[in-house]
């Protein structure tokens, strides 16, 4: 990964790369059509036609939407985020968010901890997000049907919402230009 929306800081560190999420920063086009917040720093390549992008992500959750996730995203209205994630109630959970004009915020299961491997496939048009608590058995949390183009970007999202950002890092990462052979299973 080497180019930015949002640009920030990334640095190398042992195994993957620690990402800093500036104040303030959010991904979310708003359910009544509203102006999209478009300020998290994602750290992209791009990649061409089905994929699949997979990494452990941690951080250390400071404020309610921390978040540190994986992204497919085609343009600002069209894109699959999975996401570890403080959620309303102040627990940390395995989330998905789907924008196809506007974003569909869902609330996977709890982790209560600060750091799951993540992943995300893409068959066409269509997508599944995953979580593991291992990094070997791997959980579908969303299955869905979003247009985009061939070429799109396949990152790492580093948000903090409601305050002070921080660092969110990423290790065992990889990004796949392959068709998996059941979506729904990620294989």
């Amino acid at each position: 990964m080497d180019q930015w929306i949002n640009e920030s800081r990334a640095e190398a560190v042992q195994g993957g790369v620690s990402i800093t999420a500036r104040d303030k920063t959010d991904l979310f086009a708003p359910l009544d059509g509203g102006e999209v917040v478009h300020s998290a720093s994602i750290y992209y390549q791009e990649v061409e036609g089905d994929c699949v992008i997979q990494a452990k992500a941690a951080m250390s959750p400071h404020n309610k939407y921390d978040g540190a996730g994986l992204i497919l995203y085609g343009d600002e209205r069209h894109w699959v985020k999975g996401c570890l994630e403080v959620v309303d109630n102040g627990r940390t959970a395995a989330i998905s968010v789907v924008t196809n004009g506007v974003s569909d915020d869902a609330i996977g299961p709890y982790v209560d901890r600060e750091s799951i491997w993540l992943k995300i496939a893409r068959k066409g048009n269509d997508f599944a997000v995953f979580f593991s608590l291992d990094g070997e058995s791997f959980d579908l949390i969303r299955f869905c049907h979003v247009p985009m183009g061939q070429k799109i970007k396949a990152g790492l999202v580093a948000q903090a919402p409601l305050g002070e950002g921080g660092s969110r890092d990423f290790s065992e990462g990889q990004v796949e230009e392959r068709t998996v052979e059941n979506l729904r299973t990620g294989e």
